[in-house]
């Protein structure tokens, strides 16, 4: 740690305390703090998570997060066991204001006066994506994955050579799109209509480097020819990022996450529906998780959703692991959810794993291309692309994994902005060509890539 704080829960130059008693240490010698009912942790400087590592002492306990500044107000509540240790881990943005609530408070004894929330053990930061407000028990296959700071991430294991992404693997191309110092085409979905293939990006155009307009673009495939999109806004200023396009009953659904500059804390999945001429006709909405029936609806932060149809029913690959799978209606509305649990965590040792391509069915399972992180250097991660399958039936179990990346983002390849984009492969759509899978990618958030597997 960089403080003089010899073996504390936290590093002083990174974090401000408010309401934590004094340093005590385990029969371990193992460093902890209590903390009383109400507590904050103000960064320093400028960090991507807050992370609390905890035990929780005494019954029926909850915790409450609240996330504020003057154009956001996010209340997240838990109920915590007795006994067990957690992480919790809130994403934050500059100027954010993060304080907690803890009830009831522990009786002591011995004559200690004090009011005793929760035993701290661990603050720290991580530069990994999770949601607005995770928390994870020390039970949870994952929990090794979430107590580890951006230092910690890069283990010994792994070895990702800085080479081009054009030498990693055969079949790999960059897309000849009009890529600029003020126009980005990524995070791109490949799909086929009416026996037609065509790739959908996002596209950014830069106002400065700090603030970007995102849109979606819409292309023939073989010839890059561009299609309008006339797509309706239904807030003012919507931008649009991370197109993954499904088609079903002659139209073309696309998911994507959307937001305003101003309510960046509320990022939402929603899918736009184009009719066979791409002329936009309806949006839907899901309710789930952090999702709400519109934007300003939301409670937080939700992205990597993929999609896929079966038998008429619209799926959801809301998340990895646990791998959960949702049946919505066609208006949105939660009808199922599917969750099986596989440690996929101990086969890949890139970080977590988050959701890329949709789901293709092939050979009696479903198919797709996945993403996830791990520290780089310079306060970035290192994103790379994965492939897994799973049952095509309840609960749509994971039955493989890759153990190594596909491809990774190194320092090799053109970065135009390298003071703000990472390293970055970011697989969102794929489709079948044969007896081989097409995938599309984003390429260090700046182009667009295309790979045969």
């Amino acid at each position: 740690m960089k403080n003089n704080l010899i073996n504390d829960i936290y590093d002083a130059d990174t974090f401000e305390l408010q309401s934590f008693h004094m340093l005590e240490h385990d029969e371990n010698n193992e460093p902890f703090r209590w903390v009383e009912g109400l507590f904050k942790v103000i960064p320093k400087r400028e960090v991507k998570n807050i992370c609390l590592k905890f035990i929780c002492a005494g019954n029926d306990k909850k915790i409450i997060v609240f996330i504020e500044n003057d154009a956001k107000s996010i209340k997240q509540e838990y109920s915590l066991q007795n006994g067990s240790e957690y992480i919790l881990t809130i994403s934050v943005l500059k100027n954010d204001n993060v304080s907690f609530f803890v009830t009831p408070n522990v009786k002591t004894a011995n004559g200690d006066t004090r009011n005793l929330g929760l035993l701290i053990k661990k603050i720290f930061c991580s530069s990994q994506e999770y949601k607005s407000v995770e928390l994870i028990v020390s039970t949870d296959p994952l929990y090794k994955l979430y107590d580890s700071e951006n230092t910690e991430f890069e283990s010994k294991e792994v070895d990702l050579s800085e080479i081009s992404i054009l030498s990693q693997q055969e079949n790999v191309s960059i897309l000849d799109l009009n890529y600029s110092k003020k126009n980005f085409e990524f995070n791109s979905s490949i799909f086929v209509f009416n026996d037609k293939k065509y790739i959908m990006t996002r596209q950014s155009i830069f106002i400065s480097k700090k603030m970007t307009i995102n849109t979606l673009k819409l292309y023939e495939y073989d010839t890059l020819k561009p299609i309008p999109l006339n797509i309706k806004d239904e807030i003012d200023f919507e931008q649009y990022e991370d197109p993954r396009v499904l088609v079903h009953n002659n139209k073309i659904y696309v998911s994507c996450a959307t937001y305003t500059h101003d309510k960046f804390h509320l990022i939402h999945q929603k899918m736009l529906v184009f009719d066979e001429n791409f002329k936009h006709i309806d949006n839907i909405h899901f309710e789930y998780g952090f999702n709400g029936k519109n934007r300003d609806k939301n409670s937080g932060k939700e992205k990597n959703w993929t999609f896929f149809v079966q038998d008429n029913k619209l799926m959801c690959v809301y998340k990895m692991s646990p791998h959960t799978v949702l049946e919505f209606s066609w208006t949105g509305k939660i009808i199922s959810e599917y969750i099986s649990h596989t440690d996929i965590q101990s086969n890949w040792s890139f970080g977590l794993c988050r959701g890329g391509s949709n789901p293709v069915y092939k050979d009696g399972y479903y198919h797709s291309f996945f993403h996830s992180s791990i520290y780089w250097k310079n306060g970035k991660n290192r994103y790379v692309m994965g492939y897994y399958r799973f049952e095509p039936t309840p609960p749509y179990t994971i039955v493989g994994i890759s153990d190594v990346p596909i491809l990774w983002g190194n320092s090799v390849d053109e970065i135009i902005y390298p003071d703000e984009n990472p390293p970055v492969i970011f697989p969102c759509g794929a489709i079948l060509d044969g007896d081989n899978f097409l995938v599309s990618f984003g390429f260090n958030d700046e182009k667009t890539g295309i790979i045969k597997i």
